[in-house]
């Protein structure tokens, strides 16, 4: 897996046309390509996608997107449109330069994937006879495939995974002019202002447009206890990143802190005086800025202000040859432990600060994490 690409398998979409391979790719997912192809790909259908990370920091994660074109008449008769995505770290920190293509041989990890799309009443119809209807999917993933290409551990006990849901919802009104006889619409003008056709119903809040921000995602707990039987204590004890959660948030606040203030002042920031600032603007409901507009931001949650206190935690905001910052956290209370976070969103803990200007935190490897081999 190469980190400037993000590898897609489907199951069910498949357009109508030659193979498809990294040298003749996927047309993209946009709009103007989604009204020439019948057969589209799951998001523009109401679709529903679940995202889950085998790493308590979100870092590789992957994407399964399914619609309900459950019928013969869509996508050739082929069933659902399935997709699923394996991403090295967020779209964001891929910068945008990604470029979308498909594997149509079945990754061997998927060999034993296995899902079900179910719908109790006619697809993509407005008709407002079908409102109490619903749809159904369930899905087998193996584990296998949701570690590779990353540094995620096995299930075991006091493990921690991140995980996540979206649900795509469009408007729909009949219009014969459409294929399939329906076409989506702007329903309110807050959704015709936001320029979204679709509605996301997300779990957990990302506080964005956004539903790819992994380090705002719930937490899958593994336990050897019964159900009912789990204490927070335990599920918190085995690895680094379940013991400092109160570092995590700070790390996270200082992520989106530090990208606002650079959308909002076209540089990067090493004063924590701009962080807090940039983050107050964030969690503030009556503050507008460049960036809450760009993401749709309405409010994200608020801290007080000791958090960013030297007496809560000591912070400190460094250049990075690779990402173009890092920060570093550490609570006074604790003197042999560091944690650090860095433009790719990437956590990591040292054991000391390094004072001297070699940085030795530049001399982590990125291809570390996506060479590791699963015996």
């Amino acid at each position: 897996l190469e980190e400037d690409k993000i590898w897609a398998t489907d199951y069910g979409w498949r357009l109508p046309t030659e193979p498809l391979s990294p040298l003749n790719p996927r047309p993209p997912c946009d709009k103007e390509s989604s009204r020439k192809l019948f057969p589209t790909c799951p998001f523009r259908n109401g679709d529903f996608e679940f995202f889950i990370s085998p790493s308590a920091d979100g870092q590789g994660y992957k994407e399964f997107e399914f619609n309900a074109n459950v019928e013969t008449r869509w996508n050739h008769g082929l069933g659902p449109a399935v997709m699923t995505l394996s991403f090295p770290r967020a779209y964001h920190d891929l910068h945008d330069k990604v470029e979308l293509w498909l594997n149509n041989e079945t990754n061997r990890d998927l060999a034993r994937f296995a899902y079900s799309v179910t719908a109790e009443a006619p697809i993509n119809s407005p008709s407002p006879c079908k409102r109490n209807s619903s749809w159904s999917v369930e899905a087998k993933v193996p584990i296998q495939y949701l570690l590779r290409n990353t540094t995620g551990e096995y299930p075991r006990d006091g493990i921690m995974w991140r995980h996540a849901f979206s649900r795509v919802q469009y408007h729909l009104r009949e219009s014969r002019r459409s294929l399939g006889n329906y076409e989506p619409y702007h329903k309110t003008l807050i959704e015709m202002k936001q320029g979204h056709l679709d509605r996301n119903f997300v779990w957990p809040a990302t506080y964005m447009y956004d539903i790819h921000m992994p380090d705002m995602w719930g937490v899958i707990v593994f336990s050897s206890n019964r159900p009912g039987e789990l204490q927070q204590k335990d599920g918190f004890r085995s690895h680094p990143f379940k013991k400092k959660w109160r570092i995590f948030g700070t790390l996270s606040r200082i992520y989106h802190a530090q990208w606002a203030y650079q959308v909002d002042n076209g540089r990067t920031t090493f004063e924590i005086d701009d962080i807090r600032t940039s983050y107050s603007i964030l969690s503030n409901k009556t503050l507008q800025s460049d960036f809450k507009k760009l993401k749709q931001v309405y409010a994200f949650y608020s801290v007080k202000e000791r958090v960013w206190s030297e007496h809560c935690l000591e912070i400190k905001l460094v250049p990075d040859a690779q990402t173009g910052w890092k920060a570093w956290v550490k609570e006074p209370s604790i003197k042999s432990l560091w944690w650090t976070i860095d433009g790719w969103r990437r956590i990591e803990s040292f054991a000391s600060f390094p004072e001297s200007s070699t940085n030795q935190f530049l001399s982590y490897r990125t291809d570390q994490i996506f060479e590791r081999t699963l015996g």
